[in-house]
């Protein structure tokens, strides 16, 4: 079946009232009505043209029963280029190499992987078979130590570039030619402000000018003699983390006039969330509290309005204290709002949304492990459908807190805390991979899948490598290689969808992606930057279980543009592309 379109209109900007065409449920949202009408909002325009939705099929699955009688999933070496290359030891500095960034960096229809690294930093282009081909010859000559890495696009001509986060050393952006090899960027300014801890970046069309404008996240301000440097809650007047406004053709000013100060803590992540359900942005940032310090701020959520942040955390709930090191925003519960996993020292929060905010159901929903010891400390984090079951799925890494023991010991670290306490630190932590059922419950399987690895794990990203649907399992390892899981493919049903907007956003970062199938609507948004110190394909995977037909696809861009299709087939790659922007196909990240 082919999807028929049912509208494209223009959606007023802000929070209230919803536009015309739209009314706010009950769940407090903004929803498109079902009527054929378009009509204008809040904006001067109102548009009646068409997107267009374009399908490629999954690749076929060659033995749906495999997944069941040799399991989820099957390590792959990556080729003989992985293994021999990306083998880089970040383990003898705290900071670096912990995240990776997956997307389709050469225009090939095929996921790629950039690797941060305490040395050279990687590119492995990806094959398609789960093999990859070493191009790091295709980035510039730079030695310096990297903590993270976003693939985004930064100048808005329709490839990916790569923004490389650095330890004490200014920031890189490394602007792709469309054929995924990489220049640093002549602008310098804005990224040489600072030269901090800097743990990764998250961007979002904040201003409404159509570009993508990057939160920089910093650890501290500390030197690498950082065990003997006090850290401080700013630096020669700059806040932590640094809100930019893009200028266009690679050019940032910051946004240090704005009244908020959005972080002065130990920033480990921080992700962009439709705040309003019409496309109003907030921001979540994800602090480590560290109790030595005086000026170390909780956690934060921040809400756009009115061109300025109002601070929200007390309000709705979201201003956690916890040593939170990863951050993902899915919609878990069903309810069209953005929920929030934060993995943490100890514990993983899971904090569900409502009409007033957020409320941690962590202890209920079973995500809590128990040991012979007190204390494991989770990392990189993602929300995904792994099974394709219709719920989210929450994957972790997991990990020694400090670099300053061989990741092989059998020994339990003890660790003295500001306050003058212990805790017990684990020199092996087994990652873990956690199941939602129908019943709101997680359960962790990743020892019976054979993917509790051992080995330091930072950054976590699910990722569908070779296009059949099902999400494989990149994980950042300290002290060897990165790992990949290649999922084994089921029955289960699933969809892709995929964006093709208008530049400067022609990825559709913001965009708010509704699937209904089977009397279940579920939401997901495009992201840039994500997990920990990573960032994932921009890509919304929507798991179907059963259902055999897509009732209704709705978009709602950025811009305010929706558009909406009804009868879609399942087990497709679809790419909706806005009346103003131009297709990407092959499909790819």
């Amino acid at each position: 079946m082919r999807g028929l379109a049912l509208i494209a209109l223009m959606t007023a900007c802000g929070e209230e009232p919803c536009p015309e065409g739209s009314s706010r449920q009950d769940d407090g949202l903004c929803h498109l009505d079902d009527s054929d009408d378009t009509a204008g909002g809040g904006h001067d325009t109102a548009l009646d043209t068409e997107h267009e939705l374009s399908t490629v099929p999954f690749t076929a699955c060659a033995d749906p029963t495999a997944r069941e009688s040799e399991g989820p999933y099957e390590a792959l070496t990556g080729g003989d280029a992985w293994q021999s290359e990306a083998v880089h030891d970040n383990f003898e500095e705290v900071y670096t190499g912990y995240g990776l960034a997956v997307a389709d960096l050469d225009a090939d229809g095929v996921l790629d992987v950039f690797l941060p690294n305490r040395g050279t930093d990687q590119l492995f282009l990806g094959v398609g078979d789960g093999s990859f081909t070493d191009a790091s010859d295709r980035l510039p000559q730079d030695a310096a130590p990297s903590t993270a890495a976003t693939a985004v696009d930064a100048d808005g001509d329709g490839d990916l570039d790569l923004f490389i986060s650095r330890l004490s050393e200014h920031n890189e952006l490394w602007l792709n030619d469309g054929g995924g090899t990489f220049s640093a960027s002549p602008e310098r300014d804005w990224l040489e402000v600072a030269t901090r801890t800097t743990m990764g970046s998250s961007w979002h069309d904040v201003d409404g000018d159509g570009d993508l404008d990057p939160l920089v996240n910093h650890l501290s301000n500390w030197e690498p003699s950082w065990m003997e440097t006090e850290p401080t809650s700013g630096l020669d007047d700059w806040p932590l983390d640094i809100l930019f406004w893009n200028q266009g053709d690679a050019a940032f000013t910051s946004a240090t006039e704005l009244p908020a100060d959005l972080g002065s803590g130990f920033t480990f992540a921080a992700m962009w969330f439709d705040h309003s359900g019409v496309g109003s942005p907030g921001v979540y940032v994800a602090n480590d509290y560290r109790v030595e310090f005086d000026w170390i701020q909780s956690n934060r959520a921040f809400a756009w309005s009115d061109g300025a942040f109002e601070e929200i955390s007390d309000t709705t709930g979201a201003g956690l204290t916890s040593e939170t090191m990863g951050l993902s925003v899915n919609d878990v519960n069903g309810d069209g709002r953005a929920d929030l996993a934060m993995s943490a020292r100890g514990k993983v929060h899971l904090l569900l949304s409502d009409e007033v905010g957020w409320y941690d159901v962590s202890a209920t929903a079973g995500l809590s492990w128990s040991s012979t010891e007190p204390d494991f400390n989770a990392w990189g984090v993602d929300l995904e459908d792994v099974d394709n079951d219709g719920d989210l799925d929450m994957a972790l890494g997991m990990g020694l807190l400090m670099a300053d023991l061989p990741w092989d010991e059998t020994l339990t670290a003890e660790i003295l805390e500001g306050d003058g306490t212990f805790f017990f630190n684990p020199v092996k932590q087994a990652d873990m991979l956690y199941l939602q059922d129908d019943s709101g419950s997680f359960e962790d399987t990743a020892a019976a899948w054979g993917i509790d690895d051992t080995m330091v794990t930072r950054g976590v990203i699910l990722a569908d490598l070779d296009g059949d649907g099902w999400l494989d399992l990149l994980k950042r390892q300290m002290a060897g290689p990165p790992v990949i899981y290649k999922a084994r493919c089921g029955e289960a049903a699933a969809v892709t969808v995929r964006l093709a907007g208008t530049q400067p956003n022609p990825y559709g970062v913001g965009a708010r992606i509704e699937v209904e199938a089977g009397g279940v609507t579920q939401t997901r948004w495009i992201h840039a930057g994500e997990s920990l110190s990573s960032s994932a394909p921009y890509v919304a995977h929507v798991g179907l279980a059963d259902a055999t037909t897509i009732d209704r696809l709705t978009i709602t861009w950025s811009d305010g543009t929706v558009a909406a299709f009804e009868d879609l087939d399942v087990n497709e790659h679809i790419e909706v592309r806005h009346p103003q922007g131009a297709s990407r196909l092959p499909f790819g990240g």
